[in-house]
């Protein structure tokens, strides 16, 4: 409980509010956001400060990432940036509209929010002849270019 308690700003606050039962266990504690399969790998992380992730597809990465952001684990965040940009990039461009999305939800995902920027404005063929460019919503399209959508 220290290692999870020092590690991670979420648990820190889960563990110091949680009640204890009458044996000084804490009741079950609920992280509704974060698959159980998930949190396996983050704890393994937790605890020996390691994660290896060629054995994780990247759908499998971006949950990881995701949830070590709801835990508050900024180290986690940064290396799984730089991993998914330096390894995945096809991916990431082919999947733009769910990277786009994940990285402007949160503002620990600036690395990812970089990657779509320089996408759009060096290369931004790769994503309009994208086979998902039709799924992606106009409030995104709209973003990407402050001058669309406004009357002269």
């Amino acid at each position: 409980m220290v290692i999870l308690h020092y590690r991670s700003t979420c648990l820190r606050r889960i563990l110091s509010t949680n009640k204890r039962k009458n044996d000084g266990t804490l009741f079950h504690i609920k992280l509704q956001n974060i698959l159980p399969e998930i949190f396996q790998i983050i704890l393994r992380y937790i605890y020996s400060g390691r994660i290896t992730l060629e054995e994780y597809d990247t759908s499998d990465i971006i949950k990881i990432l995701v949830a070590g952001s709801e835990l508050g684990l900024q180290e986690l965040i940064t290396y799984l940036q730089s991993f998914l940009i330096k390894t995945k990039a096809n991916w990431m461009e082919q999947n733009f509209n769910l990277i786009y999305q994940i990285s402007f939800e949160d503002d620990s995902f600036l690395e990812l929010q970089k990657f779509c920027t320089d996408l759009t404005s060096k290369e931004p063929d790769k994503l309009f002849k994208s086979l998902k460019f039709s799924s992606i919503p106009e409030k995104l399209l709209v973003s990407l270019n402050p001058s669309m959508g406004t009357c002269a």
